[in-house]
């Protein structure tokens, strides 16, 4: 969404991020480690290509941490 000229996530797309990499990160779904990591990179790698320039940083470090230990946790 864009307000001004700033572009600020919306929840329902911040809703839609997570429920995706809830999606990838999932133990169910049985893929190699290496393609799961692939798969998330490009995913994170073009919504922060589109919302990196946001002015909105506070909960990118929290996503960090979470993600992180999604990502543990498919071991």
């Amino acid at each position: 969404m864009f307000q001004g000229i700033r572009i600020v996530w919306s929840e329902r797309a911040f809703q839609d991020f997570k429920h995706r990499l809830r999606g990838v990160t999932s133990r169910r779904w049985r893929v190699s480690m290496e393609c799961r990591l692939k798969r998330i990179s490009l995913y994170l790698r073009g919504w922060m290509g589109y919302f990196g320039i946001s002015q909105r940083y506070g909960p990118i470090p929290e996503l960090d941490g979470w993600l992180r230990r999604r990502i543990r946790m498919c071991y």
